[in-house]
């Protein structure tokens, strides 16, 4: 009897699955996304697996309020890192990547095109512009060449 109850105890239970062991495993990536010294690598596989968690169990409440949080960070770091026009046009022809770096900020990872011609390397950094748009500083050989806006008109301080 006692083996009985036992067994109907167990079978019992909700008919839920206990996604409580895969949640586990996206917290403990995010142990490593929230250290001071966090990649931003790190941060963006613990963004992925909460989306993937929810994609997969849709009714967890909690990994649903992570990942709308996760979305709001993300949109307040877009508008924070947003250059502006006078910003662009603090750039001067022949500047370094740290320069540029130390006005405009590193772009966004994936952000950045690197190509090999006629023995320079040429580099385009891509950023969004405050109020909409997009923003380009190009590199020969590690320094500034030229920078544009969205419209394709380039800025007038690098001549031609």
């Amino acid at each position: 009897m006692l083996v009985t109850s036992l067994i109907l105890g167990c079978g019992g239970r909700s008919a839920q699955p206990d996604h409580q062991a895969e949640w586990r495993d996206v917290l403990r990536l995010k142990k490593a996304a929230d250290g001071s010294d966090a990649t931003a690598q790190q941060k963006q596989v613990y963004a992925d697996s909460v989306r993937a968690f929810v994609q997969k169990h849709p009714t967890h409440s909690r990994a649903s309020e992570v990942w709308q949080q996760i979305q709001l960070e993300f949109a307040k770091d877009l508008a924070r890192l947003a250059v502006t026009r006078e910003k662009l046009l603090a750039l001067e022809k022949g500047m370094s990547h740290l320069q540029v770096a130390s006005i405009l900020g590193n772009p966004f990872p994936g952000w950045t095109m690197t190509r090999e011609r006629s023995g320079a390397t040429l580099e385009a950094w891509y950023y969004r512009m405050q109020g909409g748009g997009l923003a380009a500083v190009y590199f020969r050989n590690g320094k500034v060449l030229a920078a544009e806006e969205s419209s394709n008109a380039p800025l007038g301080r690098f001549g031609s």
